[in-house]
């Protein structure tokens, strides 16, 4: 690096301290930031600095330089790290570009600590359990988190194959058309795209998970009878039980239709749908009018019946979709 390259850069405005004693430089801006944070933090940075400097090396104010060839903004959110720490907000969606330029700094650079408290940041976002699914399903409105084509191009290229269940499984939710358009992730309007092998995975996994609803409406709703311990049977009133289970048939088609809601792509959801139809008390569909519920063993059964096909469904994704369970720990 010449000397009219060294004065052309120009210092970050919160990354530049009097006190530093070590200048990297990305795109033309210098971070003057202290050797003992970077050394005690990265085993790159350690043994960068342990190489002896020839006394022709250039410097600035006394500083080493190290250029770097990393993008400005994300070594300036990677030292913001190192400085300030890693804090968000409960129940705020985390930036994932802050997230993402953090994770790919801390596995360049070995920040071991660095890279683990941000990558368990985005593991609620993109959870491996089911109850963990549901729980960010009902704490952030749908469609609020990061574009899952984002997640899986990171999960693939940093090894974080924990998030891929979640990711593939969200995207599936998305039309044809959007999946295959891509997310854009710059100000400029930069797109990615997923790989080829990606994109049959998740057509593939999407349409084994229509699949699976198609086959579980009819051969656990469709003709289901009463439950043994129906209360409604010493009453001689059985027969509204399974009234209601065909009401709840009915009602569950028009969903997987999409005559009900825009989210017939989104299997677990839908399941959810049918248990919380005998759950409340009031409502606008049919299924839902007191009136038309089952007994409590009744709407218990099918309840539980229910729920163990989403479980299904959760336990299913990675071989719908093609990820190796054997990986699916983070390295």
């Amino acid at each position: 690096m010449d000397e009219l390259k060294v004065c052309a850069v120009r210092c970050h405005e919160d990354l530049c301290f009097k006190d530093g004693n070590v200048i990297l430089v990305a795109e033309g801006i210098c971070f003057r930031v202290h050797r003992g944070q970077l050394t005690r933090h990265s085993d790159v940075f350690r043994g960068m600095m342990s190489i002896p400097q020839p006394a022709n090396a250039f410097s600035m104010d006394g500083c080493p330089i190290i250029v770097l060839h990393d993008r400005a903004q994300e070594l300036a959110y990677m030292l913001k790290a190192l400085y300030d720490g890693l804090y968000f907000a409960d129940g705020v969606v985390v930036d994932f570009t802050v997230i993402s330029a953090i994770l790919r700094l801390s596995t360049k650079y070995f920040l071991g600590r660095l890279r683990r408290r941000a990558s368990a940041r985005l593991r609620p976002d993109w959870p491996s359990t089911l109850t963990e699914w549901d729980n960010r399903e009902r704490v952030t409105p749908y469609g609020l988190y990061a574009a899952p084509i984002l997640v899986i191009d990171l999960a693939r290229e940093l090894s974080l194959p924990s998030l891929l269940r979640a990711a593939f499984y969200d995207l599936s939710r998305c039309t044809p058309t959007r999946i295959l358009q891509g997310s854009t992730v710059t100000p400029d309007g930069q797109r990615v795209f997923l790989s080829r092998t990606d994109l049959m995975l998740v057509f593939q996994g999407k349409e084994a998970c229509q699949n699976f609803v198609s086959m579980v409406i009819p051969s656990e709703l469709e003709g289901r009878r009463p439950t043994p311990w129906c209360l409604k049977v010493n009453d001689n009133e059985s027969e509204v039980c399974r009234e209601t289970f065909a009401l709840v048939t009915y009602e569950s088609m028009r969903a997987v239709s999409g005559l009900t809601s825009s989210r017939g792509d989104d299997p677990l959801f839908m399941l959810q749908c049918v248990i919380e139809l005998q759950s409340r008390e009031t409502g606008t569909s049919v299924a839902e009018k007191p009136a038309a519920r089952g007994c409590e063993m009744c709407r218990d059964d099918l309840r539980a019946t229910i729920q163990r096909a989403r479980e299904t469904i959760w336990d299913s994704i990675p071989g719908w979709f093609g990820i190796n369970v054997m990986t699916l720990e983070d390295f």
